[in-house]
């Protein structure tokens, strides 16, 4: 991955836009419409990971910086990164048998998901 990609060296934050709410094991994002009430028609669901991602989004931490503490806290050697990508989705992700080693597409997924929080203006890019 190189350096020069714009995303690299990107830190993100959390919309202070959405609540986080941890319910029946499961974290829910939910975005506050203008009026200031809740917009409960936009609910998003995290896994673990995602959920995880979610709690480095300091507006500090580059990409490269949250995908290795989320190798260190999740041993991403035995399980699937699509964890990541699929952090909206709370059912279980099987290993796919992709090829690629799971460590080493940690920062792609997490750059991905990312991307994603981004779309659904859930976070803001800060560098």
């Amino acid at each position: 991955m190189a350096a020069g990609n714009s995303w690299h060296n990107a830190a993100y934050a959390c919309s202070d836009k959405v609540i986080r709410r941890d319910v029946g094991g499961e974290t829910v994002l939910v975005p506050v419409a203008a009026s200031g009430a809740a917009d409960l028609e936009y609910l998003y669901r995290m896994n673990a990971v995602g959920a995880a991602v979610w709690d480095l989004l300091d507006g500090r931490r580059t990409i490269s910086e949250i995908a290795g503490q989320i190798r260190a806290a999740f041993d991403m050697s035995r399980q699937d990164p699509g964890q990541i990508r699929a952090a909206f989705d709370t059912s279980d992700v099987s290993p796919q048998g992709s090829g690629q080693n799971p460590a080493d597409k940690v920062e792609e997924d997490v750059r991905a998901f990312l991307a994603d929080l981004e779309e659904a203006k859930l976070v803001s890019r800060r560098r």
